[in-house]
């Protein structure tokens, strides 16, 4: 059974689960992984609907098969089926897998989700006292998600690749004062997170939101249990989001999705927080929106 030294090895195993290539022992050792990682089984979740979104486009714009054809297509199938039925296989986590192994499957992704977004939905209070979460998944275009999921990633793995990085403090004291020069607005009076076990590494311009901001990275205090980050971008409030109520948090991304984003707009700016985790998400907008 393969040893997950680091997570850039598990992603690996992750990506052939996700597309049935693994046997039964990878796929038992990668199931082991994502019950005590509940990041990993969303990766999983979201690659399937990928996949399956890709499916369902492709059937959509593909002529339709003729007759004889289909019959032939169905016969070979049906030996190939009946060929297989004869053998037995444990080898793939897909059409052939065992209902045991299939089971297990689904319990950790139900689990990992009802943990990740059982507090997510319209008007659900958030920790902290902020208004109640909204959702609304046509905020902004999947490509932009994308984009965000994308530099959270890249900054929170290497802190020097933040965009004039050295210009900006190290303490998170000083941090609303440098945002105020940069953007001309007061931002809140704290953005400190280490209540939540995260401390403030680095901070840098970005252009990620559409237009100039600043993208702010929280990661784990020593000590903490933490395993995940937490980015925060801040840039002014030019109009764009003017159907999204203020002090009100949004949910912009669909349920399961491996980077969950958040937005609010509050005194003149947006804020568009982006988490490896749904559940520390909501807490850290809970903490922030609430000042």
């Amino acid at each position: 059974m393969p040893k997950f030294m680091n997570d850039k090895e598990a992603r690996k195993y992750l990506a052939a689960f996700a597309d049935g290539e693994l046997d039964v022992e990878q796929s038992l050792a990668v199931l082991e992984y994502m019950a005590m990682q509940p990041q990993a089984t969303r990766r999983v979740m979201h690659q399937q609907q990928l996949r399956e979104s890709v499916r369902r486009c492709c059937a959509a714009h593909t002529p339709a098969m003729q007759p004889s054809l289909r019959q032939a297509v169905e016969q070979k199938l049906a030996r190939a089926a009946a060929a297989q039925r004869r053998q037995v296989v444990l080898g793939r986590v897909r059409r052939w897998v065992p209902l045991t192994l299939a089971a297990m499957l689904a319990i950790v992704a139900l689990a990992a989700l009802w943990n990740s977004y059982q507090h997510l939905g319209p008007g659900t209070p958030i920790p902290g006292g902020a208004a109640g979460l909204v959702s609304n998944t046509e905020l902004l275009p999947a490509s932009q998600l994308e984009r965000f999921a994308a530099k959270h990633e890249d900054c929170a793995r290497a802190i020097d690749v933040l965009h004039n990085r050295a210009r900006y403090p190290r303490q998170i004291a000083q941090v609303p004062d440098a945002i105020r020069d940069f953007l001309g607005q007061q931002t809140y009076a704290t953005l400190d997170l280490s209540s939540l076990g995260y401390q403030f590494a680095g901070m840098g311009e970005c252009g990620t939101p559409g237009a100039r901001a600043l993208h702010l990275v929280y990661q784990p205090r020593p000590g903490s249990d933490l395993r995940d980050n937490v980015s925060l971008w801040i840039a002014p409030d030019d109009g764009r989001f003017a159907n999204v109520t203020p002090n009100t948090p949004y949910v912009a991304t669909s349920c399961g999705s491996a980077h969950p984003l958040i937005l609010w707009r509050h005194n003149g700016l947006i804020y568009y927080l982006v988490g490896d985790r749904a559940d520390h998400a909501q807490q850290a907008v809970g903490i922030l929106a609430s000042r």
